[in-house]
C-alpha cells in the first residue's frame, strides 16, 4: 500500500489539488536544486502567507482566483505557476521519483504543522536576487524593498527571504 498518492499532474489543474500536494509541488518547483533548509523555507513562505492572511494553502499559492494557468495574469505569486512554465512544470513533476516526492511532501508537512523550525523567521516572500537581476537587466522589482524589515533578511542557497513590517 502506498501512503502517498501522486496527483494526476497532466489532467487536473493545480488549483484542484489538495493543499499539501500543491505546497509540496510548489516547494519542489521553486527550490529543487537548493539545500534542504532552502526547500523547507519555500514551503514555510507559502504557509506564512496563508497564516498571515487567514487563507488556505491554495489561495496563498495561486491567488484569489485559485488558478495556476489561463487566468489572464502574466505573473503568478510563485513563478513556477506562470503560464509559460506549464510544459516545464509537467515534465519536472512527471520526472519526480518516489524518494523526491516523499522528501517534498515531508517538507510540506513540516512547514504546515510546524514540525521543524521556520528557517526564514517568518518571511512572506523571497527572491533569487542574482537570477532576477540577470533577467531584468540588473534591477530588482520595486516591491522587493517596499516596507521590509532590514533585519529580516535570510539567505538560504540562492534565495533571499524577507518579511514585511
Amino acid at each position: 500500500m502506498r501512503l502517498i498518492d501522486f496527483p494526476p499532474f497532466t489532467s487536473v489543474d493545480p488549483g484542484n489539488w489538495p493543499g499539501l500536494t500543491l505546497l509540496a509541488a510548489t516547494a519542489l518547483l521553486e527550490a529543487e536544486g537548493e539545500p534542504e533548509d532552502g526547500q523547507l523555507a519555500v514551503a514555510y513562505v507559502c504557509c506564512n502567507r496563508a497564516r498571515y492572511h487567514g487563507w488556505d494553502l491554495t489561495r496563498a499559492i495561486l491567488g484569489n482566483d485559485l488558478k495556476a494557468y489561463d487566468d489572464g495574469r502574466p505573473y503568478e505569486i510563485f513563478s513556477c505557476w506562470n503560464d509559460d512554465y506549464r510544459r516545464q512544470v509537467q515534465n519536472r513533476l512527471h520526472g519526480m521519483t518516489t524518494a523526491m516526492w516523499e522528501l517534498f511532501y515531508r517538507l510540506a508537512c513540516a512547514a504546515y504543522w510546524k514540525f521543524e523550525d521556520d528557517p526564514t523567521y517568518g518571511a512572506y516572500f523571497y527572491l533569487n536576487v542574482e537570477l532576477t537581476k540577470q533577467i531584468r537587466g540588473g534591477s530588482l522589482p520595486a516591491w522587493w524593498d517596499v516596507d521590509t524589515e532590514s533585519d529580516s533578511e535570510v539567505v538560504l542557497g540562492r534565495h533571499t527571504f524577507r518579511r514585511r513590517r
